[in-house]
């Protein structure tokens, strides 16, 4: 980013401005350049609308200050100094919807409902990011794909509609749970939106075939009608 389009992603989100040691702003990079760029594709912009409503609430948006933004075990982790009891929990709540999002949604790229290896690093990405990988070099696409197969967990593929907790009440631990489908929603909706711009930009390059599932644009449609059965 330059620093032009940091100082308006500041503007717009207060919190992600980069702080040197003597208070001042450093225009050069904000929090954005921490998170991957796939899950800032992805959800970037939602999750940082979401934090900002939240500290509206409390007229808390120009003291939240973040420590830490990284992917650690194949999640987005997300670390802040503190905020006001009154917005605590829905704070962590919308933090906690993302990370669990991210768990499912190429590091890379942005693609959702993709799965994890599921052994050596944990790392969400996508058949086509994990074909770009070195480990693949030199092999052909159906090595390629034999090693994805192999590699990935795909029993935790598709994106969480819920998060799950346990708390104590009284010396007794019990389960509850939060629905998250409302986020996940506009997640999809954001990755829908950019499938049909890409269709866009194929269809006005002439490249745009719906009716053949080998090129880039059946491939597309596929997803987009699988996405829509799985709703």
């Amino acid at each position: 980013m330059s620093v032009e389009e940091n100082k308006k992603i500041i503007e717009k989100y207060p919190f992600l401005a980069f702080h040197n040691y003597d208070g001042s702003i450093d225009y050069e990079v904000t929090w954005y350049d921490s998170m991957p760029r796939g899950w800032r594709i992805a959800f970037g912009d939602l999750m940082m609308d979401d934090i900002k409503a939240c500290l509206e609430k409390a007229n808390y948006v120009d003291k939240f200050y973040i420590e830490d933004i990284k992917e650690k075990y194949g999640e987005l982790r997300f670390y802040y100094s503190g905020a006001p009891n009154s917005i605590f929990d829905e704070l962590n709540n919308i933090i906690e919807t993302y990370s669990t999002l991210s768990q499912n949604i190429c590091i890379e790229c942005g693609e959702i409902d993709v799965p994890a290896f599921k052994r050596g690093w944990i790392e969400p990405i996508c058949s086509e990011c994990y074909s770009s990988l070195s480990k693949n070099k030199g092999l052909d696409k159906k090595a390629i794909y034999r090693n994805y197969l192999d590699d990935m967990d795909f029993e935790h593929q598709t994106l969480a509609n819920k998060l799950i907790f346990t708390r104590y009440v009284d010396g007794e631990s019990e389960k509850y749970e939060i629905d998250i489908k409302p986020t996940v929603k506009k997640v999809v909706d954001a990755w829908g939106d950019r499938q049909i711009k890409r269709i866009r930009e194929l269809d006005e390059n002439s490249k745009f075939d719906p009716d053949s599932l080998n090129n880039e644009g059946g491939k597309i449609v596929q997803k987009m009608v699988k996405r829509l059965l799985m709703d």
